[in-house]
């Protein structure tokens, strides 16, 4: 049976258990509810502001106070087109977003999408099937949210504080594997189900081997390569090796080096980083393991999309018995796995899966295991920066296998559903389906442009390296706090101009010269208004379908917006898009909602 051919790669953390909110929606008289999130307090607003646009400056972004009733803006011209923004620079949803209720000298506009509607369902149901390559069967969870890592991670955090990095016994060294390749053979735990809950030793043999990495291919999936089968050869193998071995360089040089250290288990239960590295407990030594195989066990029971690959920080603890969660499981050593449908049909995107997972093995040794647990990636930024790896890496890419490698094998397939569902996620990673994949489109959308507006690829190099995590990482990284990161990239979604948004290509600061052709970290242009230019196939597919409702679904021009007086829910971190209307005059008045305003929101007027 055939896997979906839409490409999402799982994040490096599994978890055990995870907690949905319950809404209890009870407004009173006024609209007011504790049961409505909310990201800060309520206040009323009746004060009055007058701003005067300024043609000099493109486009003019005019914050609105939270106790701002009526705005008057002047030295307007007939026909200029009026936005509202709001952005929530905040950890936590709300529900209480400002709304304009009236405006005099404008032509107000409708929105294109409705507040408060649900997408479950019917049409996107349907669409998320198109882009899962299957409309008829539910659309698959690319990857499990959770918090085991975090979780372990947090445990080496604490047992470093009460004891320190010394052996309290002697640990069983192992025997370095000879690797010989088409006949070294290993036992290797792998999962044997989608909610990765359950793993068994499977035997897998030696088919490729580099500098850099091994290639081990679990048995029954090597053969000869079947049209949509899932057998690969040993050409195929090597060419994962090579491509690998190439780009391990490529991605340190930006990312940082993955850790070549080890966790244990003492006697007493602290968990304690082995002083003498991972080579004498991994027969593997510090190679980085490849191991082909039907990842979730899906590929006869499902024609739904299953995952291209995956980390798992498992691997790096010890493997030991005793333990009662899924490092019992642990390879030990460096480890990352890839779908062998994926390896045997969609080969050039699982090239750039190797970029992506190798991130993330990556971040948990420069983040996690170089801080003996105190930074933790959450989920969204870890796979952004996957996602950013993936970015940088395209062009190399599409140079190298020319004519196979496109802009579809790359993150910006994830552009249309952000364009369409960037309201439903902010800076999050929300578990289920569809959340799951709006969760990816959005954290990549924000990375892409963050890195196109704040140095390119020395960008991505910074909050990669630096000493923080997560929203930390990235305002340490761009210099700005992300209250005006997020005004910029609210007014970079409905702007659309040359070399503005993401539509920029910065200057590399990096580049990678240790090979025979240097390499600079290109970041192309997107516009956001013709992704059909850089996704002709997938737009195509998406037009040609016979619901004519989907066209007016994905438009593929530009992210949706709402009508003046629409009140959507502001996630964490998230943003809204209102079309206010068109000028009538040289001056304009906005009268805007003046109750149960969340002052922990941010309103924004953008006139261009």
């Amino acid at each position: 049976m055939k896997k979906s051919t839409f490409k999402f790669i799982s994040v490096f953390m599994l978890s055990a258990l995870a907690f949905a909110g319950c809404k209890l929606n009870n407004d009173d008289d006024d609209g007011y509810s504790i049961f409505k999130s909310k990201s800060g307090e309520l206040v009323t607003a009746s004060g009055t502001d007058t701003q005067t646009y300024r043609a000099s400056t493109s486009p003019n972004i005019i914050p609105v106070s939270n106790t701002t009733a009526t705005l008057t803006i002047n030295g307007l011209s007939t026909g200029q087109k009026i936005w509202m923004t709001k952005t929530n620079p905040t950890s936590k949803a709300t529900e209480y977003t400002r709304y304009i209720e009236s405006a005099s000298s404008i032509s107000l506009a409708t929105g294109n999408v409705s507040s408060g509607t649900s997408d479950g369902g019917g049409i996107i149901d349907w669409i998320t099937g198109i882009l899962t390559g299957n409309g008829n069967e539910e659309s698959p969870i690319p990857c499990l949210t959770t918090q085991l890592n975090a979780n372990l991670a947090l445990e080496l955090s604490e047992s470093s504080a009460r004891s320190a990095f010394a052996l309290s016994e002697p640990l069983q060294s192992v025997t370095q594997i000879n690797p010989v390749v088409n006949s070294t053979t290993k036992q290797i735990y792998v999962d044997t189900n989608s909610a990765m809950t359950s793993y068994a030793k499977k035997t897998a043999t030696l088919r490729a081997k580099g500098t850099y990495c091994y290639v081990w291919v679990v048995n029954e999936y090597y053969g000869s390569v079947t049209d949509k089968g899932q057998t690969i050869n040993s050409t195929i193998a090597q060419s994962i090796a090579d491509t690998f071995d190439e780009i391990y360089p490529m991605v340190r040089t930006v990312f940082g080096n993955e850790s070549d250290k080890i966790i244990y288990q003492d006697s007493t239960g602290n968990l304690k980083i082995a002083p003498d590295g991972m080579s004498r407990y991994s027969d593997t030594g510090t190679k980085v393991n490849i191991v082909v195989y039907d990842i979730g066990n899906d590929y006869s029971t499902k024609q739904s999309g299953g995952t291209v690959g995956y980390f798992y920080s498992k691997d790096y603890y010890v493997q030991n018995e005793t333990y009662t969660d899924v490092r019992a499981k642990s390879n030990t050593g460096k480890y990352f796995y890839i779908d062998a449908y994926y390896a045997a049909n969609k080969t050039e995107m699982v090239y750039s899966t190797l970029a992506h997972e190798f991130q993330h093995m990556v971040d948990f040794g420069v983040k996690t295991v170089e801080t003996n647990g105190n930074k933790i990636s959450s989920a969204w930024y870890n796979e952004m920066k996957s996602m950013l790896c993936e970015d940088i890496m395209k062009n190399y890419f599409e140079t190298k296998f020319s004519g196979k490698f496109s802009d579809e094998d790359s993150p910006f397939a994830r552009l249309p559903m952000f364009c369409r569902h960037y309201y439903d996620n902010g800076l999050e990673y929300k578990n289920g389906s569809p959340d799951v994949y709006y969760s990816y489109a959005n954290n990549y959308a924000f990375g892409a442009w963050a890195a196109r507006n704040y140095g390119g690829v020395s960008f991505i190099n910074k909050i990669a390296k630096n000493p923080y995590v997560d929203v930390d990482s990235l305002t340490a990284a761009s210099g700005e706090n992300i209250e005006t990161m997020l005004k910029k990239f609210s007014a970079a979604c409905i702007i659309n101009k040359e070399n503005y948004g993401f539509n920029k290509s910065p200057v590399s600061t990096i580049t990678y010269s240790e090979g025979s052709n240097p390499y600079s970290y290109p970041l192309d242009k997107v516009n956001l208004w013709e992704l059909d230019a850089v996704l002709p196939t997938t737009h195509a597919q998406h037009y040609a379908q016979a619901k004519t409702e989907i066209s007016k679904y994905y438009s593929f021009k530009g992210p949706v917006y709402f009508g003046y007086n629409d009140k959507q829910t502001l996630r964490p971190y998230g943003i809204a898009l209102a079309k206010v209307g068109t000028t009538q005059g040289p001056t304009i008045t906005i009268n805007f909602n003046t109750n149960n305003i969340d002052d922990a929101q941010r309103t924004y007027i953008i006139i261009e």
